[in-house]
């Protein structure tokens, strides 16, 4: 991009080969949304240096065991991601779910998994702290219905119909 359009500021890297690019810089915002469960488990750790090493502040996703996808090598559940970012010394933010967790205009994905982690002793914290406030805490390890949906089994089956008889007295 040309200097000057909204995106000039971005900076996009190569994750290519399953290495871990070394970065000298810093941003206002490092994200990763639905990257990390493309590199093998044994890069999660250096991934996740790598992130808190670019910012203060990381906007990060990763897909959730069984959601499937193309090359995904490293699903894993939300609470592992935010056990690495503690040892890095991060506090994890829900946020962005409760905002976006209905909105069908996006995919599932990102409403199910996507977490704001800030350092912990910065000033990006105690911003994010007085923001935070106001949201509700709730579990982290969750699957959107949209998901649990497509991988039921199919209807007829023993669990379709033990599943109906709960749906049907909620009714």
């Amino acid at each position: 991009n040309s200097a000057g359009t909204p995106l000039s500021g971005l900076t996009s890297l190569s994750l290519g080969a399953g290495e871990i690019p070394q970065v000298d810089r810093r941003y206002d915002l490092a994200i990763s949304l639905e990257v990390a469960e493309h590199l093998g488990p044994e890069l999660a750790e250096r991934f996740v240096a790598l992130l808190t090493g670019l910012s203060d502040q990381v906007l990060f996703s990763a897909a959730v065991p069984g959601q499937g996808g193309p090359r995904h090598l490293n699903e894993q559940w939300q609470s592992y991601w935010a056990g690495l970012f503690d040892r890095q010394g991060y506090a994890l933010f829900d946020m962005v779910r409760p905002r976006i967790w209905h909105d069908d205009r996006m995919p599932y994905w990102y409403r199910q998994n996507t977490f704001l982690y800030v350092r912990r002793g910065t000033d990006a914290l105690a911003h994010v702290e007085r923001h935070a406030a106001s949201t509700p805490a709730g579990p982290l390890d969750l699957v959107h219905p949209v998901l649990f949906k497509k991988r039921i089994r199919p209807r007829g089956s023993a669990w379709s119909r033990l599943m109906s008889r709960f749906t049907s007295r909620a009714s």
